[in-house]
C-alpha cells in the first residue's frame, strides 16, 4: 500500500511495485547500499572467524570503508530511491509529473521545506521513508533481495531477522 506525501498541495503516492523493481538504476543503488553497510553491523563475527590477525584488521577496515563509502553517498540513495517510489503512480505509466531524477530532486527540496514536522527534513529521513515503505509494500521479496540477503546472512555467519523479529525489536525499542 503506498504512501501519501502531500508536497506543494499536491498529494503524491510513494509505492515500491512494479515500476520500482523494474528501475534498474534504484535496485542497483539499493543493493550497494546494504551491501556497502550490511557488514558492518557484524563485522566483528565475521573477523573473529579469520585465524590471521592481519585478515581480521583487513576486513574491519574494508567494512568501515564500504560504511563510509555509503555514508557519505545517501544523499543520492535517497534521491534514486524516492525516485523509484514514485514511479508507479507518477512516472511514464502514471500521470507523468516526475519524468525524472532532477524532477524528484525539486520535490525532495520542496518536500524538507515544507514538512519537518512530518518527520521528512532530510535525505537520512528520506532514506529511512524510503526503506520503510519499501518494507510494507514488499519490494524486498518482490525483487528477491530479501532471499539474497537471508542466503548471505547464512554464508557469512551474521544474523538477519525476518521481518517480524524485526518489528518486534522496533516496538520494544519504542516502548523504552
Amino acid at each position: 500500500m503506498y504512501k501519501v506525501l502531500t508536497i506543494g498541495g499536491k498529494d503524491y503516492r510513494l509505492e515500491y511495485t512494479i515500476e520500482a523493481a523494474l528501475y534498474k538504476d534504484g535496485v542497483d543503488r539499493l543493493v550497494d547500499f546494504l551491501g556497502g553497510t550490511f557488514g558492518a553491523e557484524g563485522a566483528d563475527a565475521i573477523a573473529e572467524k579469520l585465524s590471521d590477525e592481519e585478515a581480521k584488521k583487513t576486513v574491519r577496515v574494508e567494512i568501515v570503508k564500504n560504511l563510509k563509502s555509503e555514508v557519505t553517498n545517501l544523499p543520492n540513495t535517497a534521491l534514486i530511491l524516492f525516485y523509484s517510489g514514485l514511479l508507479e503512480y507518477h512516472g511514464e505509466e502514471g500521470d507523468q509529473s516526475v519524468m525524472s531524477i532532477s524532477d524528484a530532486k525539486h520535490l525532495a527540496k520542496q518536500l524538507f521545506a515544507e514538512q519537518p514536522d512530518d518527520g521528512i527534513k532530510d535525505f537520512a529521513d528520506l532514506l529511512a521513508t524510503c526503506i520503510d515503505q519499501m518494507a510494507a509494500d514488499g519490494f524486498f521479496k518482490t525483487t528477491g533481495l530479501e532471499t539474497l540477503m537471508q542466503n548471505a546472512a547464512k554464508s557469512s555467519g551474521v544474523a538477519v531477522p525476518n521481518r517480524a523479529a524485526r518489528r518486534a525489536k522496533a516496538k520494544a525499542s519504542a516502548n523504552k
